[in-house]
């Protein structure tokens, strides 16, 4: 894809925790990121989608560091 050349870091997804309900499902997920220029960072997601009208929407995001850069 084109903006890959603009984007090179790669986020790699390694689990994935899911606690559901009628209204709403919350996420853990972790996940590796690896920088363009090599550096490592280890780091999760909690998320909590909710169902809309139109669909589930993601309606929180929190990113937390598990780990330090290297």
């Amino acid at each position: 894809m084109a903006h890959e050349a603009r984007h090179p870091a790669a986020h790699h997804i390694t689990n994935i925790y899911v606690d559901a309900s009628d209204a709403e499902v919350r996420l853990r997920t972790r996940l590796i990121l690896i920088q363009h220029d090599g550096r490592a960072e280890s780091g999760e997601y909690d998320d909590v989608v909710v169902r809309t009208d139109t669909g589930w929407r993601v309606a929180a995001r929190v990113y937390r560091s598990i780990a330090p850069r290297a």
